[in-house]
Order: structure tokens, then C-alpha cells, then sequence
């Protein structure tokens, strides 16, 4: 900075040396003055620069934050940061299941579930603002294995993963998150610990991998699972 104002000194002086009535002394005072204003001026707009592109990088690395979400019968949705959303879920399901089809009870019972679908994933999304991709399963159709009851099968297809994606998607398109699918296999199977795959390692709500020992809420495990699998492994971008 000095030779900026040597250089800026020395122009003003020329400018100077036309002026009459400035004493020798006056004419340092004066090209002194406007020399420091300027370059004063001039690194008022660097600091505002840097503040600038700081800000920016800020702003980059909040949108890189990412939530895995599990999406299940018993938790709606379970977060890969040990949230979990729409646990009422289930006495809903077991509602509708008494009901009988297409009374108005049924349908009252059909409108009680979806609102409270919607109202779970907005809440989840009000308490990750900051997350700048939400990773979910990709389950395009859920296949109801003949081993369970037609009690329980009844239970199971009032779960409704279909509205769920499309809050999600609505949700990503006005408030511009990323939604991210990933393939749902082995992600209830896997340890996030260890990365073993043991199907016998989850026991109901529980995870207990045979081989670190460690023991995790099931559905958490299987986001973190899920998040992992967004962040590093293949996926389809959504929106």
C-alpha cells in the first residue's frame, strides 16, 4: 500500500504544481490527505469483498448438511440425528384397520391419517432447516409377505409411504432442498458401526450387531444407514 500512495502523491502533485497560492507545505498536507483517503476507501471495499465471499463459503457449507430419513410402519420417520417423527402414526393405522371401508368413519379415519402424514414431515422439515438434502428410501411398493397375518396386512396397507414422498417433494420444490432416493436394501440389515450386513442383528425396534456388540434403535440405525448411502453411494436425485 505504500507505493499506492507514493504513486497516487505523485499524481496529485502534478495537479498541484497549476494551483497558486499553495505553499510547498500545504501541497504535502493536501496530497497526504487524499492519499490516505483513498486508500482507505479503497480497503473498505477489499474488507467487503472478504466479507463477502465468506458469507458465501458459509452458506455452501450449511447447504452440504444432510439428514437420512427412515420411513417406517411403527416411527413415520426416524432421522439419522435420533429424531423421530410421527410415532401416532400407528394408532391411527390400527383406527382405520376397525373401520369399515368406505364409511364415513373410514374416510374420517383415511383424512385423520393424512394430516397428521403432513403434519409430522413438516415438522421434521421446520427442525432441519439447515439441511441442504433430505436422503429417503426409495420404496416404490411395499410387498406384504404372506408370513403375516391378514390382521396385521390390513394394518400395513393403511401405511402410507406414497404421500409421504409426495409432502417430501412438495416440500423440496418450494422451500428448494434436495431430495434424494436411495435403494432401501440392506440398510435395516447393516450396522453404521461396523458395516456388517446380519439380518439377525435386528430384533424388532432393536439392532444388536453379533459382531461389535453395539446395540442402536433399529430405525436409527438403518437412517444413518440411509444417509450414508445419499452422501456416498449411488442415488436418484429428485429435485
Amino acid at each position: 500500500k505504500e507505493e499506492e500512495v507514493e504513486e497516487i502523491k505523485v499524481k496529485q502533485l502534478e495537479k498541484l504544481e497549476d494551483i497558486s497560492g499553495v505553499t510547498s507545505e500545504q501541497a504535502k498536507e493536501i496530497i497526504l490527505t487524499n492519499a490516505e483517503r483513498e486508500v482507505r476507501h479503497e480497503m473498505s471495499i477489499m474488507i467487503k469483498d472478504i466479507e463477502t465471499q465468506a458469507k458465501e463459503e458459509a452458506e455452501k457449507k450449511k447447504n452440504k448438511l444432510s439428514a437420512g430419513v427412515d420411513c417406517g410402519y411403527k416411527k413415520l420417520l426416524a432421522c439419522s440425528d435420533g429424531k423421530v417423527y410421527g410415532k401416532e402414526l400407528e394408532d391411527i393405522y390400527e383406527k382405520i384397520s376397525r373401520k369399515k371401508q368406505r364409511s364415513k368413519a373410514f374416510k374420517r379415519a383415511l383424512k385423520e391419517r393424512d394430516e397428521a402424514i403432513n403434519l409430522a414431515v413438516k415438522k421434521f422439515y421446520n427442525e432441519h432447516k439447515d439441511c441442504g438434502q433430505v436422503i429417503i428410501e426409495n420404496l416404490k411398493c411395499v410387498k406384504y409377505k404372506s408370513k403375516f397375518s391378514k390382521k396385521f396386512n390390513n394394518k400395513l396397507q393403511r401405511w402410507s409411504y406414497i404421500k409421504v414422498m409426495n409432502k417430501f417433494e412438495s416440500l423440496s420444490e418450494t422451500e428448494g432442498f434436495q431430495l434424494i432416493k436411495v435403494p432401501p436394501a440392506y440398510t435395516s440389515q447393516r450396522c453404521h458401526v461396523c458395516n456388517t450386513v446380519d439380518k439377525s442383528s435386528r430384533q424388532g425396534e432393536v439392532y444388536h450387531c453379533k459382531t461389535c456388540g453395539g446395540t442402536f434403535d433399529a430405525d436409527i440405525n438403518a437412517a444413518i444407514n440411509i444417509l450414508r448411502l445419499g452422501v456416498y453411494g449411488p442415488h436418484d436425485k429428485i429435485s
